[in-house]
């Protein structure tokens, strides 16, 4: 059986889009996006933002062996601390 790259990054996406920020940061994703984003690109209104973007892929071949493909990617999750009282102390929990 095999199944594309695509498929993959796809539901891994999707696995990443269902889990939601703490309620603190509103319990939804303002903005999600398997495209890019930088920081300053991200307006404080469409934060919380998630951004998955995929990294390289590498194949390798084992001696009489198929192709086994190795994926990765990368996700950045953004949302504005401005309003914490202490924005480097861990948040747990919905506080």
């Amino acid at each position: 059986m095999s199944i594309s790259r695509e498929t993959i990054f796809s539901a891994l996406f999707d696995l990443l889009c269902a889990t939601t920020p703490p309620a603190a940061q509103g319990g939804v994703w303002n903005t999600t996006s398997r495209d890019l984003k930088l920081w300053s690109d991200v307006e404080p209104a469409d934060q919380p933002a998630l951004v998955m973007v995929q990294n390289p892929q590498h194949a390798s071949m084992e001696v009489f062996a198929a192709n086994q493909w190795k994926l990765s990617a990368t996700a950045w999750i953004y949302y504005q601390t401005d309003a914490l009282s202490n924005p480097s102390a861990p948040r747990h929990g919905g506080e």
